[in-house]
Order: structure tokens, then C-alpha cells, then sequence
């Protein structure tokens, strides 16, 4: 009975740790996302006309929105376990 009592209490304590992480990411995303649609390219190089169009920054989107992707999954499998 205590085992039990503890699990549901550890897994409702996940969840409120992802809620907050996932709130915070969110707010991290949503000011790079207007710092880069704000900022000038970067002169040097390709010679791009935004900053958006960038080689170094897409990789960057597309490397974040693949580790996010990938934490979903995996707080949906830990979510399926419990």
C-alpha cells in the first residue's frame, strides 16, 4: 500500500517537473525565434540577406526541434509505463 502511495506520488511530481521544463523551454524558444527574425545576417561569408536563411542558425532550429521531438517521445513512453 505504501509502495503504491509512493509511486503515484513520485509520478505525479514527474509530471509537474516536465509542466514547468516544457513552460520554460517554451519561453526560451519563443525569444531566440524573435532575436533571430530581429537580428541582421552575419556579413561575413554566403553573404544571406536574413539572418533566418543562415546555414548555422537553421542547423540550430533543427537540432532543438529534434532533441524536443525526441524528449516528447520519451515522456510519452515513461507516461504509457506508468
Amino acid at each position: 500500500m505504501l509502495h503504491r502511495k509512493l509511486h503515484e506520488l513520485l509520478v505525479g511530481f514527474s509530471h509537474s517537473i516536465q509542466l514547468i521544463s516544457n513552460f520554460y523551454f517554451g519561453i526560451a524558444l519563443d525569444f531566440v525565434s524573435k532575436y533571430t527574425t530581429a537580428t541582421r545576417a552575419w556579413r561575413f561569408g554566403d553573404n544571406r540577406e536574413t539572418a533566418t536563411d543562415e546555414f548555422y542558425i537553421l542547423e540550430w532550429y533543427v537540432n532543438c526541434f529534434a532533441l524536443a521531438t525526441e524528449a516528447l517521445a520519451r515522456a510519452d513512453q515513461l507516461s504509457e509505463v506508468t
